[in-house]
């Protein structure tokens, strides 16, 4: 319903048009296309009008466009290619309506006239129906419009009969949603950031023009600039209506922002009016960054004085060569000068004087940007003669005649994929042409203009930039710097400053800390060396083998406690029966192997792994072991130290025994050694955590070992070395004979 509401008022809006309105230019064919071009320039462009809407009569306008001169005579040129060609449109012919669009509401009024079809009483009128399947229109697809904004309104009309549009030089991003508007050029704000980013510019004015097309460039920029670090430092929207006062507050306040970049985002119209602004205002020593729709227009390098400004890049449709064109346009020139001196007034057609080229030629020589836009205008025609090809059938023979939907040939034109003077002609899946851009630069040879291609870029993200050919507006062409703060150096580190990541003050790094340049604001622990070392295999063994070898030794020391007890002690039964029985061997196997069930359930729960310690010290990283404090690891510790304290008792009862048999002695005292440097890493572990406590471990580890290796076995080793008639089984004999004879 809300649909028919707008028709019907459209369609009000077309009656008031009247016979001036018609179309400028028509062919003949078995089947039509529509071009709505800018044949002239509108002062009202539809804006400030009161009351009921009045289509702008174009020939009332107050100039007339070059431009639009050559893109009509583009089409032109194409359908009488296809026309002529024998293998693409056989036996059939393409016509054409081409329609002056030089404002909204001309432009409005073209597609409501494209989408019509004559009732029987002869008037022109588009149908309010629940289903336009079998509607056929007066042309099945449209080139053109050229601006954005006005694309959008048309796109919108005719995606609800699915009639195919492709646009030849809109390219706003809100264009790139396939399933609204279906062809359109892709936009240039990856190969905008790129370029950016490669001259190393990360804080730039930003402005756009006050419609879709700037709003939607400023959005995707928002989106795409801060993933290459860029900034911005200005934003804001030119005026649609060119209000003096707004613009000159705008054009202040990108001049003083602090960016010697900006990134004019606008359409030629709006560009020309703040280039003009800026040269009223003296701004120099700028880089001016332009898109794709005027970065080589003729409206904007023509403003008086822009060759002052400073240093002017752009993004431009890659450029393209139409053999022929000339030679076709300078035939229709002399058609038209015939015909306007054989009847001053006639109606408009193939030789209409309305397209009559002056006879003063130097302003109407097609430029590049003529020549961009005259390429696509011819590839669009060509695209959609392509797609007549598919659906007619005919690369079986002659081309079937037949009745055609405009939703059927939609179908076809976005599969098509052809070469046209050495370019690749497609739709990608957004149904963005899939051309590369060219960056060029704007150069002067004192009033003439010129440009030079510097670099160019490739979807989706390749970008080649020759910086050689750039010319600099700076002292000895050095490379303008646009950054909000300059880069740290070495040992310092970034602190935000404001709302913008790109603005910022250094400060030194802390001691023993390194600057990650892939995470530029936060410090990192600085590796000056690595104490420890202790690898996987490391952190499994190591415990494991002290526990079990330390309880193998007590429970070595243990069975000779318990044998110098019998021997001196008991009666000699009990050792007979102790000997008898392998107690010595027996006792040794079951308390280590209690111990190594320990090391086994330690494994099984929670087995230590690498890790590294940052806090123990500012230049170094500690390798440690984790889950060495695990309660299996603890409970084998405690184990160890209950056999050392029965260990010692029984050594103790052998204080009062010869003092040529002092094994018991030995003993003791080596046990008094492990026992003191245990309970010295414990109480210290307590009370102090740092660097120092894992050396603290270790010496406790080491003065046990040392305490039982000096304390038990010393003197044992300097018996054997030394005194070797102590060491015999007679002199341990009367010994014990001694012994037993002081008790009787």
């Amino acid at each position: 319903m809300r649909m028919g509401l707008f028709v019907l008022f459209a369609l009000s809006l077309s009656f008031t048009c009247g016979q001036v309105c018609s179309s400028a230019l028509n062919l003949e064919g078995d089947y039509s296309i529509a071009g709505l071009f800018p044949l002239h320039r509108s002062s009202r462009a539809g804006q400030g009008q009161v009351g009921r809407p009045q289509v702008e009569v174009c020939l009332r306008a107050p100039s007339r466009s070059a431009h639009g001169y050559h893109l009509v005579q583009a089409m032109r040129f194409a359908v009488s290619e296809v026309n002529r060609a024998t293998d693409l449109l056989p036996n059939v012919t393409l016509g054409y309506e081409i329609y002056d669009a030089c404002g909204p509401l001309a432009n409005l009024y073209a597609t409501l006239r494209l989408l019509s079809e004559a009732d029987r009483a002869g008037r022109v009128a588009v149908p309010v129906a629940a289903n336009y399947t079998f509607y056929r229109p007066r042309s099945l697809a449209a080139i053109g419009p050229d601006s954005s904004q006005e694309a959008l309104t048309t796109a919108i009309l005719l995606g609800a009969f699915l009639v195919p549009e492709v646009s030849y030089e809109a390219t706003s991003p809100t264009l790139s949603q396939r399933r609204d508007f279906p062809f359109f050029p892709a936009d240039g704000v990856e190969a905008l950031v790129l370029l950016l980013s490669s001259l190393g510019w990360t804080w730039v004015g930003l402005v756009g023009s006050d419609n879709d097309y700037g709003r939607q460039g400023l959005r995707m920029l928002q989106e795409v600039a801060p993933r290459h670090g860029i900034c911005f430092a200005y934003q804001g929207f030119l005026p649609a209506s060119g209000a003096d006062t707004e613009l000159v507050g705008i054009v202040r306040d990108v001049s003083s922002c602090g960016a010697n970049v900006a990134v004019v985002f606008a359409n030629k119209n709006s560009a020309r009016a703040f280039m003009e602004e800026a040269v009223r205002q003296n701004v120099t020593g700028k880089v001016w960054v332009g898109t794709e729709d005027w970065s080589l227009s003729t409206e904007v390098w023509s403003v008086g004085g822009v060759s002052g400004v400073g240093t002017v890049l752009g993004v431009s449709v890659e450029q393209a060569h139409l053999p022929g064109m000339q030679d076709f346009e300078a035939v229709s020139a002399t058609r038209t000068d015939a015909a306007v001196s054989r009847n001053e007034g006639e109606m408009c057609s193939q030789a209409c004087s309305r397209l009559r080229r002056p006879k003063s030629l130097t302003d109407w020589e097609m430029s590049p940007h003529d020549i961009q836009g005259a390429f696509s205008v011819y590839s669009a025609v060509y695209a959609v003669a392509h797609g007549l090809h598919r659906l007619l059938g005919c690369h079986t023979g002659p081309c079937r005649k037949q009745t055609v939907y405009p939703w059927q040939l939609l179908r076809e034109v976005r599969e098509v994929d052809f070469n046209l003077s050495h370019r690749r002609v497609r739709f990608d899946e957004n149904g963005d042409t899939a051309a590369g851009y060219d960056l060029v630069q704007w150069v002067w040879e004192g009033q003439e203009w010129g440009y030079r291609v510097i670099g160019s870029f490739e979807q989706p993200d390749r970008l080649d930039l020759d910086q050689e050919k750039i010319r600099w507006h700076t002292q000895d062409n050095q490379v303008p710097t646009s950054v909000c703060s300059r880069d740290c150096g070495a040992g310092e580190q970034k602190v935000p400053q404001g709302t913008h990541r790109c603005c910022f003050h250094c400060v030194a790094c802390l001691p023993g800390t390194f600057l990650n340049r892939s995470g530029e604001w936060t410090q990192e622990r600085w590796v000056l060396g690595s104490k420890g070392g202790s690898g996987r295999l490391g952190c499994l063994l190591r415990m494991p083998l002290y526990n079990v070898n330390l309880s193998l030794c007590l429970s070595c020391m243990l069975t000779r406690s318990i044998q110098i007890a019998l021997i001196f002690k008991a009666a000699g039964g009990l050792y007979d029966t102790w000997r008898r029985v392998k107690g010595p061997a027996l006792l040794i196997v079951t308390l280590t192997g209690l111990q190594g069930l320990m090391v086994v359930i330690s494994f099984a729960t929670n087995h230590p792994t690498p890790r590294r310690d940052y806090s123990l010290s500012a230049t170094s990283i500690f390798l440690l072991c984790s889950s060495e404090e695990s309660i299996p690891v603890v409970a084998g510790g405690v184990y160890n130290g209950f056999l050392g304290v029965f260990c010692f008792g029984l050594s103790y009862l052998g204080k009062d025994l010869p003092s040529s048999y002092s094994e018991a002695k030995c003993l003791t005292f080596s046990l008094m050694v492990y026992f003191t440097s245990s309970i010295s890493y414990v109480i210290a572990s307590s009370v102090y955590v740092g660097r120092y406590l894992s050396a603290m471990y270790v010496a406790s580890l080491l003065v046990t070992l040392g305490g039982v290796s000096t304390g038990y076995f010393s003197p044992k080793v300097f018996l054997i070395l030394f005194r070797p008639e102590l060491n015999t089984n007679q002199h341990f004999q009367m010994s014990i004979q001694r012994r037993l004879c002081g008790k009787i």
